[in-house]
């Protein structure tokens, strides 16, 4: 007697269709997950996720007043202000506090 030959059942066009739709969106969520990481843009370097605390102050010279913010998990500290005639927020300055507290010496 001879041996059946196996069937091969073809996937319908709609499955086709089902299945490359799933693994675009896979692909996609793979690529936002590896692109949204901390850290890819700065060198490569491991960041942890920051935790802020913003402080309000004045600037010296200024007629404005500034906001702080400090990452405490990185140890960095921005300094923005609010730019009243093109309505945004103008970045005035980067502060690594590591760097800085690791640096000896006066001010």
């Amino acid at each position: 007697m001879p041996d059946p030959q196996p069937t091969l059942i073809r996937p319908s066009r709609r499955q086709r269709v089902l299945l490359g739709a799933n693994l675009a969106l896979l692909a996609g969520v793979v690529v936002v997950h590896w692109a949204a990481s901390p850290g890819r843009a700065q060198d490569g370097l491991d960041r942890g996720r920051g935790s802020y605390l913003m402080i309000g102050g004045e600037i010296q010279g200024g007629d404005s007043n500034a906001v702080y913010i400090l990452d405490t998990i990185n140890e960095e500290m921005i300094a923005v202000r609010w730019n009243h005639s093109r309505s945004q927020l103008d970045g005035l300055g980067y502060r690594d506090v590591r760097r800085d507290a690791a640096q000896e010496g006066g001010r």
